[in-house]
């Protein structure tokens, strides 16, 4: 459904350039596996807005299997350059780092949260995804380093990821419950964890070095390994406090530039 509003000057030749126009109105049951290469999006409904500059689309859908309510603009004319943007909010699960490659391993992530998200699309190019999130709302578990943030406390995710298949998360910033974290993400060309490479990582005063996280498949824990920096183990928690997820134990190797 779609209205618009024309108006020009009454003279032969008229250029595209001197009938300015509005135009308003709205999709039904919108899919599109174009708009975001390597995703589908889907919204039941959504609002659409065009006049000489370009044209804004917004509203509540999918992207894959993660709920958000974002705009989406583009600019017309040469100066746009192929080039939009999509901004709003996603709902911050398990299942979005999984749909967007954040490399987080399984279990880690518990509860819904909201996150506020960037994608900038370039036609012929895989989107680039930034996503920021306060935390709230949910829960992080490592449960082979002691380490659990309830979902009631805040802390500071940050992602941008190069959408493509597979994803690539070109920076990683994690820093909640006394765990700091910066590094970068590979996924496997046929899904799941490849490479998880933080170059610090630093936890509870215990734990301050470069760490690796390996994925080995499905039904398997990953393997973690501190390739470098130092550990102090009369901070490190109890054992009692520091389990495996349950699926056989994860692989650990150190490899330190000093043990306290």
């Amino acid at each position: 459904r779609l209205f618009r509003e024309l108006s020009g000057p009454l003279h032969k030749k008229v250029a595209f350039s001197e009938v300015p126009y509005v135009g308003r109105g709205s999709v039904r049951n919108f899919h599109s596996d174009i708009l975001v290469p390597g995703r589908v999006i889907r919204a039941p409904s959504l609002t659409v807005s065009a006049d000489t500059k370009g044209m804004v689309i917004s509203g509540q859908g999918q992207i894959g299997q993660v709920p958000f309510d974002v705009t989406f603009s583009q600019g017309f004319g040469a100066e746009a350059n192929g080039r939009s943007r999509i901004e709003g909010s996603v709902t911050l699960s398990q299942t979005t780092a999984e749909e967007f490659g954040l490399g987080l391993p399984a279990g880690m992530v518990s509860g819904q949260g909201q996150g506020e998200v960037e994608i900038d699309l370039v036609k012929g190019s895989p989107g680039r995804l930034r996503l920021v999130s306060d935390l709230n709302r949910i829960g992080l578990t490592i449960p082979e380093l002691g380490c659990s943030k309830p979902a009631a406390g805040r802390g500071r995710l940050e992602a941008v990821v190069q959408l493509g298949q597979p994803p690539k998360v070109e920076r990683l910033v994690l820093d909640a419950a006394g765990l700091e974290a910066k590094g970068a993400v590979t996924m496997r060309a046929a899904g799941g964890l490849d490479l998880a490479r933080f170059e610090r990582v630093t936890l509870d005063g215990w734990l301050d070095g470069a760490v690796e996280i390996k994925g080995r498949g499905a039904g398997k824990d990953v393997a973690l390994a501190v390739t470098g920096g130092s550990v102090d183990m009369r901070r490190m928690p109890d054992a009692s406090a520091r389990k495996s997820s349950g699926r056989g134990g994860v692989p650990i190797s150190l490899r330190l530039d000093r043990l306290r």
